[in-house]
């Protein structure tokens, strides 16, 4: 007797259909797709119970004629493509011919269309006394589709639908995701017969962006267009660095127009605004790939939510690049932001401007060529003490002491800004580097250096002894991976832990209680164990052994961490924040209006 069966039309028919179809918002995506592909200039979506009830969606397009209805209800029917090398050369959204077969088998579908104006249209449905029968009805050019009574022959899918509110969700991100991949399409999307939005069509990104999401404060949007190749262009919609977000909501990635997912696209945006941004921040970035159709795979996902380039480094590397371009472009900018404003003067700055009898002698190079020290005189004492006193950017009081300290560097130390930002000039730039965070990169190269020549193992004459909460199989795991790399940590009753020995490299001036405040913060993470141990053991010691914001410094410690800075090439602080921010004297002198 045959174990193996081949499966009813029905059934089969009902399985492919779930691959495609898996929701209410793939219903609507797929009807989207048909209705660009046929040339609509609007699109209007009503639904009803958030797509469980009934999905409506009209257009202005080609319409579809007598002729053509009844089969394009059939399985693998389609305008698109006539063979198999069609597939390299796809200009439309939709190619595979399988979405109206699979929408007419799992629910009940009517179409009405018409391919012109002056002529009535014609009606096709799967329900009703005449099934896919064509009859006569009237119609503006274009179709109008309504699906109602979504799975109702597959209860199983039916009964694994989400909430309401989320297939609702699901379906306003869809439909925002073609509004913003074809701006010169209008479109209207209704539930339950409340406008929820509508776009204008008119080819503005940032018009179509705040039309959708209305809740959102308004924040310019820039844009950037690069041709890389003859097969290769990219698009980027992009936000300030000062505007940005706790997740991902507005980034995405759009290859020939189609909303996609590919593991390398997060970690290109991540790495193009690393010198930018501080990690956790997430600005806006739509990004749109045109590339050669036979240079991608889309036919890999029955919703084409993944796709395969023929060579992923030259796309990750395109976006990176591109991005980084972007956010430079955005630094500028804010730099050169009142460079074209008519610069006007008031009969007040007239005086002020008229017979300037200030002494500035005060600002006078000493023998350290390499720094300019205030030095004052009786008469200015009161005015820049006063001045001191009423802003944020402190002169350096170099010691006694120190007087006879040259530092014979390419660089000159200007001041110190609020108490953290240190001033230095160099090369036709000026610089404000963070001290806490050009010092804790400082120390974590130095460590990284010891600990790849090899290192001690503390040894404590006194176990220190930490509580870590809600201990569990994660804590565990931890605790072990502590204890193979060059750590003895013991665990007692409850969650008392005893460290035993410890990496020296750790220790400063013989502190165990920074090691331990390490220890307790791996133990207690929650969440993916990060790769390297030993690198975010010693990223939390260096951010902890760092000179802090507002830590007085003197010259000499200044000098010293601005000489390492420039050694070692810093740009980041291990944690990925921007170490310093620079502005050259070309930019400064536009600012200034003193060069175009």
């Amino acid at each position: 007797m045959n174990k193996i069966f081949v499966l009813p039309l029905d059934v089969s028919s009902k399985i492919a259909a779930g691959e495609v179809i898996e929701r209410p918002a793939g219903v609507i995506r797929e009807l989207i797709d048909n209705s660009i592909d046929a040339g609509s200039t609007e699109i209007i979506i009503k639904i009803q119970n958030s797509g469980l009830g009934k999905i409506i969606i009209s257009d202005n397009g080609c319409g579809i004629g007598k002729d053509d209805l009844e089969l394009a209800l059939t399985k693998h029917a389609t305008s698109k493509i006539k063979d198999i090398d069609d597939l390299l050369s796809l200009s439309t959204m939709g190619f595979r011919g399988e979405a109206l077969h699979s929408i007419q088998t799992v629910s009940k579908l009517t179409i009405i269309s018409n391919t012109d104006n002056q002529s009535a249209g014609y009606k096709i449905s799967n329900d009703g006394e005449n099934p896919f029968t064509i009859i006569p009805s009237p119609a503006k050019k274009g179709t109008k589709i309504e699906v109602s009574d979504l799975f109702y022959n597959i209860p199983a899918r039916r009964k694994f639908l989400k909430s309401g509110q989320s297939e609702f969700s699901t379906i306003k991100k869809v439909i925002f995701d073609k509004a913003m991949s074809f701006l010169d399409v209008s479109f209207y999307f209704y539930n339950d017969e409340k406008l929820i939005f509508a776009t204008k069509g008119d080819g503005s990104f940032e018009n179509a962006f705040f039309s959708i999401n209305k809740t959102e404060s308004k924040f310019a949007i820039f844009d950037h267009s690069e041709i890389i190749n003859k097969t290769l262009q990219i698009k980027i919609y992009y936000s300030n660095v000062n505007t940005f977000f706790p997740n991902r909501k507005y980034q995405t990635l759009f290859v020939n127009k189609r909303p996609v997912s590919v593991n390398f696209f997060y970690p290109a945006i991540d790495n193009g605004i690393k010198n930018y941004i501080s990690p956790g921040r997430h600005p806006l970035f739509y990004v749109f790939i045109d590339i050669d159709s036979s240079l991608i795979d889309v036919n890999i996902h029955p919703a084409k939510k993944e796709i395969k380039f023929y060579n992923n480094s030259e796309i990750f590397t395109t976006i990176q690049s591109t991005v980084t371009e972007c956010m430079s472009k955005i630094i500028k900018r804010d730099i050169l932001e009142i460079e074209n404003t008519p610069f006007k003067i008031t009969e007040i700055q007239k005086e002020m401007f008229t017979e300037d009898q200030t002494d500035y002698s005060y600002f006078k190079k000493t023998e350290h060529e390499n720094y300019v020290i205030p030095q004052k005189n009786n008469i200015q004492e009161d005015i820049i003490t006063n001045y001191e006193n009423n802003h944020k950017i402190k002169t350096i009081q170099q010691p006694e002491e120190q007087k006879t300290v040259s530092f014979q560097k390419n660089y000159k130390i200007i001041g110190v800004a609020f108490d953290n930002y240190i001033i230095v000039e160099k090369d036709d730039k000026i610089l404000l580097i963070d001290q806490h965070a050009a010092c804790e990169a400082i120390i974590f190269y130095k460590k990284k250096q010891r600990y790849a020549k090899g290192f001690d193992v503390e040894k404590l004459l006194m176990p220190a002894i930490i509580q870590v909460d809600n201990w569990d199989n994660d804590t565990e795991k931890r605790l072990e991976i502590l204890n193979k790399n060059n750590f003895l940590i013991e665990k007692d009753e409850g969650n008392t832990v005893f460290i035993r020995e410890m990496p020296s490299i750790l220790l400063s001036n013989k502190d165990y209680q920074i090691a331990c405040d390490i220890v307790l913060k791996f133990l207690e993470e929650k969440g993916e164990i990060k790769a390297d141990i030993i690198d975010f053991i010693l990223i939390e010691s260096s951010c902890k052994e760092a000179v802090k914001q507002g830590d007085k410094l003197t010259l000499i410690e200044i000098a010293e961490i601005i000489d390492d800075y420039f050694k070692y090439e810093i740009k980041n602080c291990p944690h990925g924040r921007p170490a310093h921010f620079e502005l050259s004297k070309d930019n400064l002198e536009k600012v200034f209006q003193r060069k175009k």
